[in-house]
């Protein structure tokens, strides 16, 4: 099953250059996730009120042209495949020239919201999202390996705004701290047309987070680490 909605890309969704922000496509390929599972009766209430929820463990997103203020896009979501612990959504994204100008995919996983753990789930579930054979990259999605070493290093405690309703860190919000700590960054003048995030564990309210930088090669790289360990990597190019 393919589910489609169109949206206007409005004021509060772009840069001062007027270009759509990769944080407002993170929002909008989110809700067209949401939207898929209302429409087979698995929506976010439905979930909640057995206190679980999907969790995002890896974001692959590549623009080809960035969509701009007052443009109209148009969204396709399916999911590719699941297994019975995660799930892989893909998407793509249309201009209203029919032009496909953004792909993505993405790996979730149910957790229990109490337990803060991976839940499996059966077939039936699976098999309600109808998986299409149709992969948005025509590969899988690649594993990532954390640098050795890293350039900068600061320090960011996470605050209220940061949390969403799952209470963890906002999924778009991990690109906001990245985009900190990358030396002479303003995304007026420069985005990022490939994004990869791999998700390690959650962050959560007053979180003292390290946050780490490095270049390598064409690659800017984010890591983020609560008491010394990884919670998400970020590669940008």
């Amino acid at each position: 099953m393919i589910v489609e909605n169109k949206y206007i890309i409005n004021e509060k969704q772009v840069n001062s250059a007027g270009e759509f922000r990769t944080q407002e496509l993170f929002e909008i390929l989110t809700e067209m996730g949401g939207i898929h599972s209302e429409m087979i009766g698995n929506g976010s209430d439905v979930l909640m009120a057995k206190k679980l929820s999907w969790v995002l463990l890896t974001w692959k997103i590549k623009f080809i042209k960035r969509p701009k203020l007052n443009d109209e896009i148009l969204v396709k979501t399916w999911v590719r495949k699941s297994d019975g612990i995660t799930s892989v959504r893909d998407f793509e994204v249309y201009n209203s020239e029919d032009e496909k100008i953004i792909i993505a995919s993405s790996k979730w996983c149910l957790i229990n919201l109490e337990t803060r753990r991976p839940v499996r789930f059966d077939d039936d579930l699976s098999n309600a999202y109808a998986p299409e054979d149709k992969n948005a990259f025509g590969e899988e999605l690649p594993r990532v390996k954390e640098p050795q070493e890293y350039e900068l290093e600061k320090e960011y405690v996470i605050q209220k705004e940061d949390i969403d309703v799952n209470g963890h860190v906002h999924n778009s919000n991990y690109l906001d701290v990245a985009f900190d700590i990358i030396p002479g960054f303003d995304e007026s003048k420069k985005n990022y047309d490939n994004v990869l995030i791999e998700f390690k564990k959650e962050i959560m309210y007053e979180d003292n987070v390290r946050v780490h930088y490095k270049n390598e090669k064409d690659k800017d790289i984010v890591a983020l680490k609560v008491d010394g360990k990884l919670n998400a990597l970020l590669f940008l190019s």
